[in-house]
């Protein structure tokens, strides 16, 4: 754990939960504490701490688990990487909206708001919120997320198949599973209801069956849609409808892969001879992005990544420098070790200083790497070559620490900002929420002049915030010199 990613996941758990789950956090972030470790280290009243435990818990922000097998002793840890994905929550909420409509992503937020949920809750509380939906309206949709894997039970068993099954318990719920119009009330059952007085709302049919969102397969989806850009913008519309059919197997099986007649069934309205340039031309493109393996075509997500990673550091070069500095960033990633007169013809750089200057400056910032050649013993700069080249990784890295320092001082302003106008922001979201009449407005012309400005001060920042959070996903790179969309996609 880096420590912009600690400020970070800080930031975030301060957004998201308050002060409270913040303070225990900040101790967590320095390694495993019991309970009685934190209570001392925090100084929390004991009602304050259980409570703060629970949510992280509940909201897969902090781990508990035994000491040793013979030390029952609960550890409570931060889960830096749980906490970083809460950033995407936005990104996969309008992914979900896209694919599923407005009730799938009504789901998904009751779910994301409450960590995990029972269904009959989360129904009761869609019900409340939304009164013109049934029953049934919410459980065929909520059917339909779990069957593209975007929600999933927790069991004690993870990654196993028994997770995406509804028991019947939950299918009960949705079937509206009543006592027939037709058939009498126990008389007795009546009489005890009504002495012990309303019946209560909490159904507990389905009492231990929680249900959290798979936020993997949702990274998927937005992996995906990357993908699909990419091939629209590489190659043209057809391409991508071709791409984005293999693309759909994966969802359900991440290492699908697919004939051309699979294809051919998918898409109806493409011939067979165009399917079957278009495959060939996918092959046979230098970025290897396609794979063929026999008769079966498949999507290779590493070249994808590295693809992704490279695009992005070279948009960050330029926006950082200039497009000349990216187009000599790009030339000296494209080989191996290369001298500054061959970078400046290719790169078709004006003067050989111009190509110093903006080399030094590449080189001061960590992006390129230069290798002195003596030419004779005495290693003098005259009689030396010096070969400039690149390390895409180094880069990223350097990309992935400043994003992660720019996602955090967002964040830490938008705190700022909203703490400093809390009763102004207060004010205007009572007028904004107000039902029935419309309430009369109290606030001066100044007030209403600065409440417009902060407001859209805070939407400026949000806008930021996502921006960033794609530049972030785009360089992530996890462990043991691979490429996975585990966590960040």
């Amino acid at each position: 754990m880096s420590q912009p990613e600690q400020r970070l996941a800080l930031a975030l758990i301060r957004s998201h939960f308050g002060d409270v789950p913040l303070k225990i956090c900040t101790h967590l972030a320095s390694g495993r504490l019991s309970f009685v470790q934190l209570g001392r280290a925090s100084h929390l009243r004991v009602s304050q701490l259980q409570s703060g435990l629970v949510a992280l818990v509940q909201h897969h922000v902090v781990r508990c688990a035994p000491l040793s097998a013979l030390d029952p002793t609960l550890m409570y840890e931060l889960d830096v990487q749980a906490t970083l994905l809460r950033a995407r929550f936005p990104r996969c909420l309008a992914h979900v909206a896209q694919r599923f409509g407005e009730l799938g992503e009504h789901i998904v937020r009751e779910v994301l708001l409450h960590g995990r949920i029972r269904l009959s809750h989360m129904m009761q509380n869609l019900r409340t919120a939304l009164p013109s939906l049934s029953a049934g309206e919410i459980f065929a949709k909520f059917e339909e997320l779990v069957s593209a894997r975007m929600l999933a039970r927790i069991v004690a068993t993870a990654g196993s198949d028994q997770q995406y099954a509804i028991p019947a318990a939950c299918r009960a719920l949705g079937s509206g599973a009543k006592r027939p119009r037709d058939e009498p009330e126990d008389v007795s059952r009546k009489k005890v209801r009504l002495e012990s007085g309303p019946a209560s709302t909490d159904d507990d049919s389905d009492k231990g069956e929680y249900w959290r969102v798979d936020l993997r397969q949702i990274n998927r989806g937005l992996r995906n849609e990357w993908i699909v850009t990419l091939f629209q913008q590489k190659i043209d519309a057809i391409a991508a409808r071709i791409v984005r059919a293999m693309l759909a197997r994966t969802l359900t099986n991440p290492l699908g892969s697919m004939t051309a007649y699979d294809i051919r069934v998918s898409l109806p309205e493409l011939t067979e001879p165009l399917v079957q340039s278009y495959m060939m031309a996918l092959c046979q493109d230098q970025s290897g992005l396609v794979l063929k393996t026999g008769d079966e075509y498949s999507i290779n997500f590493a070249k994808c990544v590295a693809l992704a990673r490279r695009l992005a550091v070279e948009q960050y070069v330029s926006d950082r420098f200039g497009a000349p500095h990216a187009r000599l960033f790009r030339v000296v990633n494209s080989f191996t070790h290369m001298g500054r007169e061959q970078i400046a013809r290719i790169a078709m750089v004006a003067t050989f200083k111009e190509t110093k200057i903006m080399l030094n400056q590449l080189f001061r910032a960590g992006l390129i790497s230069v290798r002195e050649v003596p030419k004779g013993p005495d290693r003098k700069p005259s009689n030396c070559h010096f070969l400039w080249s690149s390390n895409l990784d180094t880069a990223a890295a350097d990309l992935l620490r400043t994003t992660l320092a720019s996602m955090a001082n967002l964040a830490s302003r938008r705190h700022q900002e909203e703490t400093t106008h809390a009763r102004l922001l207060s004010k205007s979201q009572h007028l904004a929420t107000a039902d029935g009449e419309q309430p009369e407005d109290y606030r001066s012309n100044a007030e209403k002049q600065l409440a417009g400005k902060v407001s859209h001060g805070l939407d400026k920042l949000e806008r930021a915030m996502l921006q960033v959070i794609i530049a972030i996903v785009l360089v992530r790179k996890l462990t043991h010199g691979t490429y996975r969309w585990m966590h960040w996609c």
